[in-house]
């Protein structure tokens, strides 16, 4: 059985992108108080292989998305909504679930972000630590840290 998709009877806006490495991802509040992400749009932006269907979504994953109801204590009439333009909302408790649903490639990413939490206790995104080095770094030692690479890229092509 599929879980109840409420149908909205006004529109809302989701404009919040909450995770910084998924910037095409939109979060906002239902009018009941649910936290969602629209996940109509979020493929539309990037440009999934087939459109996103929340039944097949919803049928796929059931067994995870039960999990994710029971460790939450959640609401099940409160994780699919559709918004008045016809987008797919889903509760945000099941945004990574939805990433890897809609690419195997988040689904390695996030598999290599976990082995790394296991194996060493932590685990940083690539953009984070993109972020890092250079608010840390110091201009003059990124730009030889460049050269150097340049170097090394141009010795080995010859």
């Amino acid at each position: 059985m599929d879980y109840k998709i409420t149908v909205l009877p006004n529109s809302i806006e989701l404009k919040d992108p909450l995770i910084e490495d998924f910037s095409d991802l939109l979060f906002g509040t239902t009018p009941d108080g649910t936290p969602v992400f629209d996940a109509t749009e979020y493929c539309n932006r990037v440009e999934t292989e087939s459109q996103f269907n929340a039944r097949v979504f919803m049928r796929n994953c059931k067994p995870f998305i039960e999990g994710f109801i029971k460790a939450g204590e959640l609401d099940p009439s409160k994780m699919f909504y559709q918004n008045t333009d016809g987008h797919s909302l889903i509760h945000e408790q099941l945004v990574y679930l939805f990433l890897m649903f809609t690419s195997n490639v988040w689904l390695i990413y996030f598999n290599s972000l976990i082995s790394d939490v296991i194996n060493t206790g932590v685990a940083y995104s690539d953009s984070f630590l993109l972020k890092q080095a250079i608010q840390r770094i110091p201009s003059d030692v990124m730009e030889k840290i460049i050269e150097t690479r340049k170097e090394d890229e141009q010795s080995a092509t010859t």
